[in-house]
């Protein structure tokens, strides 16, 4: 349904999903799990956040994994890493690198869920995607004149 409504819709400007995660953290300090969001790349710019440092997320960062240079894993960070965990360029993570390609300001707060550590993009395959997996949540924003 995500990939018809963002492909083929009239009234949205863009739709994004997202869901919760955990990942684990590793750089000066010891490895830490911490609160994490899997997120779409039309996600955090339907909200209206713009990042204090870098960039947000492009449909190449959100591109399904696959061998590709051009598909390297990013992340995005909130303030609220811890501050041996801050962004600079690229964090070590347990099971993979990626590099943190922005950071969202301190004021910003995610809907209703509890500020989490990191942004991660989903990396939806739709060739993977079956229909009846209706357990992530969606935001969209109108496009305007629309009702």
């Amino acid at each position: 349904m995500y990939f018809i409504y963002r492909g083929q819709g009239q009234s949205f400007q863009d739709i994004g999903m997202y869901g919760g995660d955990s990942v684990s953290v590793t750089g000066l300090a010891e490895p830490e799990q911490v609160r994490a969001l899997l997120v779409t790349d039309g996600t955090l710019p339907i909200l209206g956040v713009s990042p204090v440092l870098g960039r947000l997320f492009s449909r190449e960062d959100d591109c399904p994994a696959r061998p590709k240079p051009s598909c390297s894993p990013t992340a995005i960070g909130s303030t609220s890493l811890a501050p041996t965990h801050q962004p600079s360029g690229a964090t070590s993570w347990l099971m993979e690198v990626r590099q943190i390609i922005g950071v969202l300001p301190q004021r910003f707060h995610f809907l209703d869920r509890e500020d989490p550590a990191m942004f991660l993009p989903f990396k939806f395959d739709r060739n993977k995607i079956f229909l009846g997996n209706f357990s992530y949540e969606a935001v969209a924003r109108l496009k305007p004149g629309s009702r």
